[in-house]
């Protein structure tokens, strides 16, 4: 049995009628359906859904569909056709590739759409809607995001768009404390011309460190993004371990795994707080085994040649450790991790390990052939860290395949024209490279070209050219076609449209009439006029559109009518042009809707004979009819080259001036242009009103009209009226029912004025935030550690595009500046572990879109105080010395704090404990007693002790120990300078000599002032006593005679400090090839650094040396009664054994080097022959003593000897 399918008028699917016939073989499918083609010339028949290329050959089985449908088109003038073109939104036939269509038949309603009431009236295109909640990924207001799962649509890119993407992988991989994530991401369709401008965060990539890019353009035979070669399925886990023999165990979720990697994390950092509060490595041991799912033994992770995983660090910050195994027999597997070991538990351990990750690994390398890719890794930073960042890049596809169906070739036409665009969408063809031939090849995803009427959407691009019509836009959301094709449609002022099986296209372009109408073809009583109200028309319309000049962000301009400022109340509506990207195509888009909804104001649907109907939708027609008196028209009866004989009676007045329009028929044409010509010619006017069916024409027409030709006699602009043709329905048979809009010519005249609206054009100085605010934070850990953190928020001006912010600090009042951070989004940030003590300045700057960086706001000075509280004060402190010679000193602090950093030591010189000016005695911290130190040798000392907390605290009181170490030992004095003898010749500062004596200045500040003229207290914060007494200074200067210790001979009033420093201890050259001056600003002579005496200390004779005292300021007045500079050098001495004397005498080999040699002890050896008995010392040169020996008749003789030198040592 088949079934047959007849559908009468294609353009209305309820319209048909189903018959059902036994089914006889051979018989052909033109057989079965010839007795209801009704004569039909034209006609196009399917089996099972698929069209037939020649029903007279194609056999049938039982059970087979048939169906049959008039074609349309438009045909040559004589040619009798049963249907025309129906325009409108139109059911596609069967379309091939990703987009969806409707089967062939689908219905299709009227292209004119009338929308009133605050909207658009409109030609085709669909009513305007306001935004709606629905959300596409890249057209939305907030941040261009990455799609993510399985099932979104293959993007496809026309023109240049900013994208996110389809995340198709991502993975966090480690190395060493280095995270690291990696994602690729999937443009879309490939191939593309070129990827761009890419984002991070809407910051451009090049801003970030350690980030790295690939990219491929989507060809056939691209290779695989480095960093996903692998493919990683990951699982997400939060096991902790613990010490407690227990394994913990995770299968894979595949069973095709060839690799293993095991993340694991320390989210506390890993360390041992030291005494000190400073941190030590601390280590925690892992093992961690795999087998294969139903395997009996387990094989280990390894680390190196180690099969327990150790990991040591001393890190307060999080950091995880992976570890991998490669190279596995493809199955599912089983991992299994426990904790065997940690260094401790105790309160000052940060031990913790979680098991964060188990990823799966397959080796395939993926070429992802098609598909645009774009693969981002990227290292964790204080930049860019805690999630998923928003990466997004600009992809543009210029070109489209177009097949020529003059030249029988594709070519290559722009992707952003949107008729090209569309004829893409339906064509989809793609040159492709074979991977295995090599070559290029046509692949076709749509429909064919033979499907596609090629001069239609010529005609429809160089309209959209003319009139500058781009389109950009990505399709990254599932749409049938004739959805997905209103995109190219509502920017090309255009509209695809099916002829018959084919695809054709008409635009909104300016048109010359094709056809006359008059009341001489038009079906008497089947002429309605209807007018559309203008009360509740839109005058104003809000565009949204995304703008290239913004970054392709939304942006919303409106547009106005001319008469918006005469209304008397707005009535604005809303359209959101996709595709469209600047400004001045969105502008001239609103403008143009408004003409539409201006002008066209009425309607008019007529019935007509098929064979007088030689229009199809989109033409521009002209109509006269006697009911709106567009004119006086019908049939000539008779014709010569300058006279008209008309089928009626017409009146003619004296004073006014007439045409007429003659629809002039040509059988011998050879186009459909020259076939029926519509020619408005002059008719002489008259001296008195006149009545005639006889029209003389002012000039001669180019043709003779045939009897019956059409026309239309009437006032001059009042012969005709021109509307466009918007449908073409069947009235009956035989009969069709033409809907028409009014053509108005000043629709086409485009907005020539674009609102200036110049995004490019910034302020030489970048916007600035409104205020900075900065504060102490400060709070104690749980290992007793305070910490401090400075605050730091701010704000910035309404309406002002800022796309980041620079925070830095100063702790030098706002000398130099330290950058914090870089690219913070937010309107604060925490400037962490700042220093006590220390007064801070913060300063925040704006970056604005084009990466200008402002000068920046400064906060007020923060002074971070830390912890309030000081530690209690040492107790006790008490000095002896040890067995090697050194100072111990020993201390008690009853109850420690749990913040205690250490302590402190301090030394005076003399009996002072005055602790803000004294020496330090060591670096850094004594974290226990004793402590013991060499650092003093002689005279009298006061040493000092304070606690320290973790927070630079000190407690407020000193424990102190005043030990006196006895005068240095001066053994061979060979230089003094005494400058108490010489008057102080040196640099004084707030200071004189009196009676003898350096005395410090008296500042004037005594405790009364004058008798009875000042107060004890002059304001309730002063102190009871002033620094009456100066700080005072003595410099000078010295030179040795030669190398020696240097010793300073003082006694002092007052806290004081000796410094000294050796003037010049550099060398000129630090090698043969180093310059005298490495530049303009150096000095040939670099001078040496002061450092604090305290005790005997080597010098050099050659060098000056600068000395500086210092006694500070207090109510004690600083008095310099003794200072002097002594040099000294050591004894030396040496024994010379076996020396062999020669008879003529000689000089003894000395090994040392003496200033002075004052004694030579000589034994002269007994060596049984030897006739030596007795020596003479010539003299006691430094260079070694002269000796010669004698025997018992004073005769010098050779000899051996001993000899014991004694000196000053050199």
């Amino acid at each position: 049995m088949l079934t047959i399918t007849v559908l009468k008028n294609p353009f209305n699917y309820n319209d048909k009628e189903i018959h059902t016939c036994e089914h006889v073989p051979g018989k052909t499918a033109y057989e079965y359906v010839q007795p209801y083609l009704m004569g039909l010339d034209n006609f196009v028949v399917s089996r099972n859904g698929e069209i037939v290329e020649d029903a007279k050959e194609q056999t049938v089985q039982s059970d087979d569909w048939l169906a049959v449908c008039p074609v349309v088109g438009k045909p040559s003038w004589l040619k009798v056709i049963d249907t025309l073109l129906l325009g409108g939104i139109t059911g596609g036939l069967l379309a091939s590739g990703g987009w969806t269509a409707k089967a062939f038949w689908s219905g299709v309603t009227a292209a004119g759409a009338s929308m009133i009431g605050g909207a658009l009236i409109n030609h085709w295109f669909p009513p305007a809607k306001p935004d709606t909640v629905k959300v596409n990924p890249s057209y939305n207001w907030n941040n261009t995001q990455s799609l993510n799962g399985q099932g979104n649509a293959l993007a496809v890119t026309y023109g240049t768009m900013r994208t996110a993407g389809q995340v198709i992988a991502q993975h966090v991989s480690s190395n060493g404390d280095k995270q690291y994530m990696n994602i690729l991401l999937c443009g879309g369709e490939g191939p593309i011309d070129a990827i761009s401008d890419i984002r991070i965060n809407d910051n451009p990539v090049s801003y970030y460190k350690d980030v790295t890019v690939e990219t491929r353009l989507g060809t056939n035979d691209q290779t695989a993004i480095a960093n996903f070669n692998d493919t990683y399925i990951d699982q997400d886990l939060a096991y902790e371990l613990n010490t407690d023999n227990t394994w913990t165990t995770q299968q894979t979720g595949g069973n095709a795994v060839e690799g293993l990697e095991i993340t694991l994390q320390f989210p506390g950092g890993l360390y041992h707080i030291k005494d000190d509060g400073g941190l030590e490595n601390a280590s925690v041991t892992v093992q961690a085994q795999y087998h294969k799912v139903g395997d009996a033994n387990w094989s280990n992770f390894t680390d190196g040649t180690n099969t327990n995983l150790q990991i040591t660090a001393a890190s307060n910050t999080a950091f995880q450790r992976t570890y991998r195994v490669d190279h596995l027999p493809a199955a599912q597997y089983e991992v299994r991790i426990q904790c065997i070991a940690k260094s401790g538990t105790d309160t000052r351990y940060s031990t913790r390990v979680f098991w964060t990750q188990l990823s799966s690994i397959l080796y395939d390398d993926f070429d992802r052939p098609g598909k645009v890719l774009v693969g981002i890794k990227a290292l964790a930073t204080n930049q860019l860290s805690g999630g998923m960042p928003s990466i997004t890049w600009l992809q543009t596809r210029n070109n489209v395949w177009v097949w020529n169906a003059d030249s029988c070739q594709y070519e290559q036409k722009p992707a952003t024209n949107p008729a090209w665009a569309a004829y893409d969408m339906i064509h989809r063809c793609r040159q492709i490279k074979n991977i295995h031939t090599g070559n290029l090849e046509w692949i076709v995803q749509g429909a064919p070209a033979s499907r596609a009427v090629h001069q239609d959407f010529v005609h429809w691009a160089a309209f959209c050219e003319d009139r500058n019509l781009t389109f950009n836009y990505i399709f990254d959301t599932a749409a049938d076609l004739w959805t997905a094709l209103q995109k190219p449609e509502g920017v090309g002022r255009g509209k695809v449209i099916m002829r018959g099986t084919r695809y054709g296209a008409v635009c909104d372009a300016p048109g010359q009439p094709v056809q006359l109408f008059t009341v001489g073809n038009i079906i008497t009583d089947k002429f309605q006029e209807t007018f559309m109200g203008l009360k509740d028309r839109a005058n104003a319309i809000e565009i949204t559109f995304i703008n290239k000049d913004k970054d392709y962000q939304k942006d919303v301009i409106t547009a106005y009518a001319d008469d918006y400022d005469g209304t008397t109340e707005p009535n604005i509506t809303q359209i959101t042009l996709e595709g469209a990207t600047t400004v001045t195509q969105a502008y001239r888009e609103g403008k143009y809707r408004l003409r539409l909804n201006q002008y066209l104001q009425r309607t008019v649907d007529h019935s007509a004979d098929i064979d007088a109907i030689a229009c199809q939708i989109n033409d521009v027609v002209l109509l006269a009819h006697d009911v709106p008196q567009w004119g006086f028209s019908g049939r000539l009866a008779a014709a010569t080259a300058t006279t008209l004989q008309l089928d009626r009676q017409v009146t003619l007045e004296p004073g006014k001036s007439y045409a007429v329009a003659v629809q002039i028929t040509d059988p011998a044409a050879t186009t459909a242009q020259d076939a029926q010509r519509i020619v408005t010619v002059s008719v002489q006017g008259v001296t008195q009103e006149t009545s005639t069916d006889t029209l003389t024409l002012t000039g001669s027409l180019p043709k003779v009209p045939l009897q019956w030709d059409l026309y239309s006699f009437g006032e001059t602009n009042k012969v005709v009226k021109p509307f466009r043709v918007l449908n073409i329905s069947r009235d009956q048979d035989m009969r069709r029912k033409i809907s028409c809009l009014e053509y108005i010519e000043e629709i086409y005249n485009e907005a020539e004025t674009i609102p200036a609206i110049n995004y490019s054009a910034m302020d030489p100085t970048p916007v600035e935030v409104t205020s900075v605010s900065a504060a102490e934070e400060t709070y104690r850990q749980k290992d007793g550690t305070t910490v401090s953190n400075l605050n730091v928020s701010w704000m910035i001006p309404r309406n002002k595009l800022i796309t980041g912010y620079e925070v830095l600090y100063s702790v030098d009042n706002g000398n130099t500046w330290i950058l914090w951070a870089a690219l913070v989004k937010n309107l604060r940030t925490s400037i962490i572990g700042v220093k006590t003590h220390v007064s801070y300045l913060v300063k925040v700057r704006t970056i604005n879109e084009v990466g200008l960086v402002s000068s920046g706001i400064i906060s007020v000075p923060v002074l971070i105080t830390g912890k309030d509280a000081p530690p209690p004060d040492v107790e006790t402190l008490f000095a002896e010395k040890a067995a090697n010679g050194f100072r111990r000193f020993t201390f008690t602090l009853p109850d420690p704090p749990v913040d205690l950093a250490g302590y402190r030591f301090k030394y005076n010189i003399g009996s002072s404990t005055f602790w803000d000016n004294a020496i330090a005695l060591h670096d850094g911290l004594i974290v226990a007693s004793p402590f013991e130190t060499n650092a003093l040798r002689s005279g009298v000392f006061t040493v000092m002790v304070k606690a320290v907390d973790n927070s630079g605290n000190e407690s407020e009181n000193v424990a102190s120990v005043t030990i006196g170490l006895g005068d240095e030992i001066v053994n061979n004095v060979i230089f003094e300078q005494d400058v108490k003898a010489g008057g102080f010749p040196g640099t004084k500062t707030n200071c004189s000599v009196i009676g003898g004596f350096l005395v410090a200045d008296d500042t004037g500040g005594a405790m009364y002032p004058a008798d009875l003229k000042a107060a004890m207290y002059p304001i309730d914060s002063a102190p009871f006593y002033s620094e009456r007494w100066a700080a005072m200074t003595y410099e000078d200067a010295f030179l040795s005679d030669g190398d020696g210790t240097l010793t300073f001979n003082l006694a002092t009033d007052g806290n004081s400090q000796i410094f000294y420093r050796q003037r010049y201890p550099y060398p000129i050259y630090g090698s043969d090839n180093d310059l005298m001056f490495p530049d303009d600003t150096k000095l040939m002579y670099q001078e040496g650094p002061y450092v604090s005496y305290s005790g005997k200390v080597q010098t050099n004779g050659n060098s000056i040396h600068d000395v500086r005292l210092t006694i500070g300021a207090g109510i004690t007045q600083g008095i310099v009664r003794r200072f002097a500079a002594v040099v000294d050098v050591e004894d030396e001495s040496e024994i010379l054994n076996d020396i062999a004397i020669l008879a003529a005498g000689m000089r003894l080999p000395i090994t040392k080097t003496y200033r002075v040699i004052r004694n030579v002890n000589v034994t002269i050896q007994d060596s049984g022959g030897a006739t030596a008995l007795t020596f003479r010392l010539a003299d006691k040169d430094v260079s070694g003593p002269f000796i010669t020996l004698y025997d018992k008749d004073n005769i010098a003789v050779a000899g051996v000897i001993d000899a014991q030198i004694q000196g000053i040592k050199g």
